[in-house]
């Protein structure tokens, strides 16, 4: 330190910016506002992801369109070259059939995957039964456990002639 005013004046402003500084980030990380905003981005940046997962995306289409047209030519140029390999003998035809069958086998998990990925009727049927479940969970509310006895009373009101009429 020194005995010098106006260096003691600089030394004492420097210390206050920094205070101030710090004080400023402290409030900012410390802020409820800041702190439920950014886990709400998270967690729809989580829920797009898995929507985007489950229901597929539009580039998604568009590679599997172009990727199934790929897939068409390698599968006629595949043809071609079998006929073609079909003069050249048995034992070539029985090798490249042996070794195309392990290569489908071994790539059936992951078209699996592939075509389960952006199906939106599995998607539906799985809210369904999250919806469903979650609906067993929640007890009923008086009206609807009122509605519900009305229900019955009318179908065992209705039943004598039900039971007539299929006889």
């Amino acid at each position: 330190m020194s005995n010098d005013p106006e260096q003691i004046r600089q030394e004492i402003e420097t210390t206050r910016m920094e205070l101030s500084t710090d004080v400023d980030a402290l409030t900012y990380k410390a802020s409820p506002r800041r702190m439920a905003t950014e886990r709400i981005g998270r967690a729809r940046g989580r829920f797009g992801r898995i929507k985007d997962r489950v229901m597929g995306t539009a580039s998604q289409a568009r590679h599997d369109s172009g990727g199934s047209a790929v897939e068409a030519r390698h599968r006629l140029a595949g043809t071609a070259h079998q006929a073609s390999g079909a003069v050249s003998g048995v034992a070539d035809r029985a090798s490249h059939a042996a070794s195309s069958a392990a290569h489908q086998a071994q790539a059936v998990p992951q078209m699996t995957r592939d075509r389960t990925e952006g199906n939106p009727l599995a998607a539906g049927l799985i809210a369904f039964g999250v919806g469903l479940l979650a609906s067993s969970l929640i007890s009923p509310s008086r009206t609807e456990q009122k509605l519900a006895l009305q229900a019955k009373q009318k179908a065992m009101q209705h039943s004598g002639q039900i039971k007539q009429q299929a006889r």
